[in-house]
């Protein structure tokens, strides 16, 4: 997610403030959240311990503007992989559940910070409801689905909700390495594609069942 390494990307007088914030999201994938400190964001790009302050009241403070970042490289790559899809295919759907799952994969060190107990702490309804603009993107697309197959028994927002929580739900799985303790045949990709179509054949078999 972040552009650059090290001193790759040197910090320029009077942009300190998204410096910071690149700085600590290059530091959060490369060792980790618990690895990450103002002081080691400030002598990456080379300023006193004390400039960081001049931006951001804490450390908590600068974590809330890494994880908007984080959330914002994820919902761009959701809206650019709906617009690659004919509106309401399965691929379409399939290919927005696979892009947040891969996405998760990519960058494991943020998964604390943007879903974990500390982005509880540091989040407000307003907040969460901007971070979660991909989402959007996928109700859209399960609205167009909806149309072409004329499903009304169920809304486009909760089969949504029930494709977030498969993509979701591998995702915690791996990043806490339960799969190391099961054996299993296919690959996650592979279990969330599964998943998913079975899934909505099953609410295309309830529509047919409800004459909805």
């Amino acid at each position: 997610m972040a552009s650059s390494t090290a001193d790759s990307a040197p910090y320029h007088h009077g942009d300190l403030y998204k410096s910071l914030i690149v700085a600590a999201a290059e530091l959060i994938e490369e060792d980790g959240l618990m690895g990450f400190s103002m002081v080691a964001a400030a002598r990456r790009l080379g300023v006193s311990s004390a400039a960081p302050y001049r931006h951001f009241r804490d450390r908590s403070d600068l974590l809330n503007a890494v994880t908007d970042l984080a959330f914002y490289a994820l919902n761009t790559e959701v809206e650019a992989a709906a617009a690659l899809y004919e509106p309401g295919t399965e691929d379409c759907l399939v290919a927005l559940g696979m892009t947040y799952l891969d996405f998760l994969q990519r960058h494991q060190p943020f998964y604390e910070l943007m879903w974990g107990s500390l982005e509880a702490e540091l989040t407000t309804p307003e907040c969460f409801a901007r971070r979660v603009r991909g989402l959007h993107s996928f109700i859209a697309a399960l609205a167009d689905w909806c149309r072409i197959h004329h499903i009304q028994h169920r809304s486009p927002e909760d089969i949504a909700l029930a494709f977030w929580s498969m993509a979701h739900g591998l995702s915690l799985l791996q990043n806490h390495r339960a799969f190391t303790e099961v054996r299993r045949e296919n690959r996650i990709e592979d279990m969330l594609r599964t998943n998913a179509l079975i899934y909505l054949r099953g609410v295309l078999a309830e529509a047919g069942e409800t004459g909805a």
